[in-house]
């Protein structure tokens, strides 16, 4: 995020960053372009709502939960000024979150979605992003016994972003609250661990489509030298044309991710970056 207030382009809400035992510290973010500053993605969805929760328990970011009036005629959020009527959680999950980009289909990852899709809109469709056999995992707990078919009732739709593909704007994705976005998507194959007999993980590179700043998302990885080498091959073009990358990464363990690895390609892409937005 760029230090002054006013140059930001990408606003990023942590939810959370962990997995383990605390639900509510699941890996969580929210991303907002300046440009539709009160529509938001979730990048990952393990931890819910809990976290604006909290923020309204705490008085912050009482500028971004407006009501129904404030959505439509307030144009951007004024730090400190609270919207004359605050909104219920609902709300926000109803209206303002209004797509998932998904990284793997771990509970950690995903519990959010899951349990918090019965407060969600019926008939909405918003889109759940992520590569086929992440989406084919993600929808296998919404059956029953372990929960309704959301997919099939029309809370949610499958949005394949295959690896390769290049950049995608998020109004092709089917986010209809992004008709005139200024985000575009791209994603990345990630290994994740293949000893405990998993496949793949994915990396978002998310951009103003004016490319003047960029988000580079990743969830649990493993090892994978050739998928990291192309991830920063397209980091770096990104930065050759004049764009920020902000690197965005949680706490890495030995039964995640080979920290020695990962490590070192962070000063790699660091390096390659000159020390801009890393």
């Amino acid at each position: 995020m760029p230090a002054s207030e006013k140059d930001y382009v990408f606003r990023i809400f942590a939810c959370g960053g962990k997995g383990g035992a605390y639900a509510s510290d699941l890996t969580s973010f929210f991303i907002a372009h300046k440009h539709q500053p009160f529509n938001f993605i979730s990048m990952d969805a393990g931890t819910g709502m809990d976290c604006i929760r909290k923020a309204k328990q705490n008085g912050v970011l009482e500028e971004y939960l407006l009501d129904e009036k404030g959505l439509e005629t307030q144009p951007e959020p004024v730090p400190g000024k609270v919207p004359p009527k605050v909104n219920d959680i609902g709300f926000f999950k109803k209206k303002q979150l209004n797509g998932f980009l998904v990284t793997h289909a771990h509970i950690d990852h995903t519990a959010g979605l899951v349990v918090g899709s019965a407060d969600d809109v019926f008939g909405a469709k918003k889109p759940v992003i992520s590569q086929e056999t992440v989406l084919d995992g993600v929808e296998a707990t919404f059956k029953q016994p372990l929960w309704p078919p959301m997919f099939d009732l029309g809370f949610y739709k499958r949005v394949e972003l295959e690896h390769g593909e290049g950049f995608k704007p998020m109004s092709a994705l089917g986010a209809v609250k992004f008709a005139d976005s200024k985000i575009k998507v791209q994603a990345f194959r990630l290994s994740h661990d293949s000893s405990l007999g998993l496949s793949w993980s994915t990396a978002f590179l998310i951009c103003d489509t004016d490319e003047t700043a960029c988000v580079l998302f990743f969830g649990d990885v493993g090892p994978d030298k050739e998928e990291w080498k192309n991830l920063k091959a397209n980091v770096i073009y990104q930065m050759e044309k004049g764009g920020k990358v902000t690197l965005q990464k949680g706490k890495e363990t030995p039964r995640l991710a080979d920290p020695l690895l990962l490590a070192a390609d962070e000063g790699q892409l660091k390096k390659a970056l000159g020390g801009k937005g890393a």
